[in-house]
């Protein structure tokens, strides 16, 4: 039995009619166009110049809303000039960037009855100035607008003076063992403290110079 005749080798390409890689875009058994290249790099730059655009735009409205914030923050009206206790509280409140509830943590007083000082429509004890100073950082005479009392007169004073500190009557008889009718009558000018007084009071009294 004759054998069947083997197939013809296949012919291989000379050098000239090898394929051209460049042209053709045929390499390693996958075919890839020059035209995908390029509609790759198109869709990259496309890409790219929407992203840029996008960042400018991006840092523009950056720079308009912080231009917007730094107007309205400008604009801000200043508080009003309240020479009140309560106007003089708020206004050191509002200065601390405190709200009531704040404040009212910071002293141990009540929201309410910051409120109503605030509005005017209660006193504010010595005692609790103090701790309003403490809290806010300003003096006890700001806050109860105490630089306003006159004082021509030793009683008056005594009477400036004892404020200034925070003092009430009988606190400030206590300091001096003396009775709060006792302060009272010096700051009514109806009695002169004594000698052995005068000595401990000129000590309260400097707070006025």
């Amino acid at each position: 039995m004759i054998p069947p005749a083997a197939a013809p080798a296949a012919a291989l390409p000379l050098p000239g009619e090898l394929p051209d890689a460049g042209r053709s875009g045929q390499a390693a058994g996958r075919t890839i166009s020059t035209d995908t290249f390029g509609s790759a790099a198109a869709c990259r730059c496309i890409r790219a110049g929407r992203g840029s655009r996008k960042s400018r735009r991006d840092t523009r409205e950056d720079n308009n809303l912080e231009i917007a914030i730094h107007r309205e923050t400008s604009m801000l009206p200043a508080l009003p000039e309240d020479d009140t206790p309560g106007g003089r509280i708020r206004r050191a409140r509002l200065e601390k960037n405190m709200m009531l509830v704040d404040l009212a943590e910071a002293t141990g007083l009540s929201v309410r009855s910051l409120r109503l000082a605030e509005q005017n429509k209660s006193t504010v004890s010595p005692p609790n100035l103090r701790r309003l100073s403490e809290a806010l950082g300003v003096s006890i005479a700001y806050l109860g607008c105490f630089e306003n009392l006159p004082e021509h007169t030793l009683g008056q004073r005594i009477k400036k003076a004892r404020l200034y500190h925070g003092y009430t009557k009988r606190e400030f008889g206590e300091i001096l063992g003396l009775s709060p009718r006792m302060i009272l009558g010096w700051e009514k000018d109806e009695y002169r403290p004594s000698e052995k007084y005068m000595k401990h009071l000129d000590t309260f009294l400097a707070i006025l110079h």
